[in-house]
C-alpha cells in the first residue's frame, strides 16, 4: 500500500469501537475456544482486539498481537502479555507457539499482506492453526459508498472472502486441516438481481479509502429493496455467518 492508502487502513482499525459482547459474538467466542487443541499451552493470537478470546481461555502463556493501538489499550487477557506490530511481520522466532489464532482477521487483509500472513502464521506455528472467517460471504451485500471521498468499500473493512474449499488449500501441504465447523445465526444471503437493483448501500460504516466515518439516510431503492430481501428471499436462503477450522502440521 502507498501512503495515503495506509494511513486510511490505519485510521479504519483505530476507529473501532469496543463495546459489550454481544449475545450472538459470545456464541461464536465460545464456539471457537471449544475446538482449541488440548495440551496446547503457549498460543498466539494475531488480531487479538480487547483479548475477548484470550480471556476466555485457562492457558497462562498466551501473546496477543495487534495491528491496532486503540485495541491494545483495550487488552484484557488474563496473564497475558500483548505487543503491536502486522500479521506479515511477526516478531517471534520461527516454531514458538504451540497454537496460533487468527480470527476474524483473513478477511480484512489486502493481497500484499494476506499471503505474508500465512507464511508468517506457517512459520511461527509448532503444533496447530485455528482459523476462523465469515462463511461464504458476498462481499457486495455490505458494500457502500463512503459520502465523503465517493469511493465503494466494504462497511466493515472486508476484502475478501472464504468457503470450505478455500479453508483447506490455506496453507499447503505443511498444515493440514483437520476440524471444520459452522457457528453463529444463519443469515440470508442476497438474490443477484435484488443486489444490483439495490446497489451499494448507504448505510454508515468507516471509509476504507480515506478512514473516515459516513453515515446516510437509506434511499427509497434501497429500503424497498431491503424488504424485498427481508420479507420474500432472506427466510429460504439461509447460511451459517462463520466457518472456523484447526489445522495440524504433519509429522508432529
Amino acid at each position: 500500500m502507498n501512503q495515503p492508502e495506509l494511513r486510511s487502513y490505519r485510521t479504519f482499525y483505530e476507529s473501532h469501537a469496543w463495546e459489550q459482547l454481544t449475545e450472538i459474538e459470545s456464541q461464536r467466542l465460545n464456539a471457537t475456544v471449544a475446538h482449541v487443541p488440548a495440551g496446547t499451552e503457549a498460543i498466539l493470537e494475531i488480531g487479538c482486539g480487547d483479548g475477548r478470546f484470550s480471556s476466555m481461555l485457562p492457558q497462562a502463556r498466551f501473546v496477543g498481537v495487534d495491528y491496532s493501538f486503540s485495541a491494545l489499550q483495550n487488552f484484557r487477557a488474563r496473564n497475558g502479555l500483548c505487543a503491536q506490530g502486522s500479521a506479515h511481520a511477526l516478531p517471534f522466532p520461527s516454531r514458538s507457539f504451540d497454537l496460533v489464532v487468527c480470527t476474524e482477521v483473513l478477511e480484512h487483509l489486502p493481497s500484499e499482506i494476506f499471503r505474508g500472513t500465512l507464511d508468517e502464521i506457517n512459520r511461527v506455528a509448532r503444533r496447530y492453526v485455528l482459523i476462523s472467517v465469515p462463511f461464504a460471504e458476498n462481499l457486495g451485500e455490505q458494500t457502500a459508498r463512503c459520502q465523503h471521498c465517493k469511493l465503494k468499500s466494504h462497511r466493515y473493512g472486508h476484502v475478501r472472502n472464504f468457503d470450505a474449499a478455500a479453508l483447506r488449500g490455506l496453507f499447503g501441504p505443511h498444515l493440514s486441516l483437520f476440524d471444520t465447523w459452522t457457528m453463529g445465526p444463519s443469515v440470508g444471503s442476497w438474490f443477484a438481481p435484488l443486489l444490483w437493483f439495490r446497489g451499494p448501500t448507504s448505510s454508515q460504516g468507516t471509509c476504507l479509502h480515506c478512514g473516515r466515518v459516513f453515515s446516510a439516510t437509506p434511499t427509497l431503492r434501497e429500503r424497498v429493496a431491503t424488504r424485498l430481501h427481508t420479507e420474500l428471499i432472506a427466510p429460504w436462503r439461509k447460511k451459517p455467518y462463520w466457518i472456523g477450522g484447526v489445522y495440524r502440521r504433519m509429522g508432529v
